[in-house]
């Protein structure tokens, strides 16, 4: 499941309101498969969007996205991706024309 979270400042105290949540179901790929990836930063950079994780060398990765919360299939963006490293960055280059995009990264294992 995802939600958003939003910071709320009122005379009475400070809160956290979060959205209702959005599940996914991936098809073909048994759930053992593809391990949910914590995102460490998502940027906007002049090229799209960028996100950045913390990976495990060798790793193979997945990032899927959909345009809003109501969307129930989740598109995959890219080919899959090897981390030669600990930390992966990788851009969206299509997200400039979307008003707003929700992002997923796996790792497939």
């Amino acid at each position: 499941m995802v939600r958003a979270i939003k910071l709320e400042l009122t005379p009475s105290g400070t809160y956290y309101n979060a959205s209702q949540g959005a599940f996914i179901t991936v098809t073909g790929v048994t759930r053992t498969q593809l391990a949910p990836v914590y995102v460490d930063s998502i940027t906007r950079v002049p090229s799209g969007i960028m996100l950045t994780w913390t990976s495990v060398p060798g790793g193979t990765y997945r990032v899927a996205f959909i345009g809003n919360l109501a969307d129930t299939n989740w598109a995959n963006v890219n080919p899959d991706i090897s981390a030669d490293g600990q930390t992966i960055s990788w851009t969206d280059p299509t997200a400039q024309a979307a008003s707003q995009r929700f992002y997923r990264v796996f790792e497939i294992r």
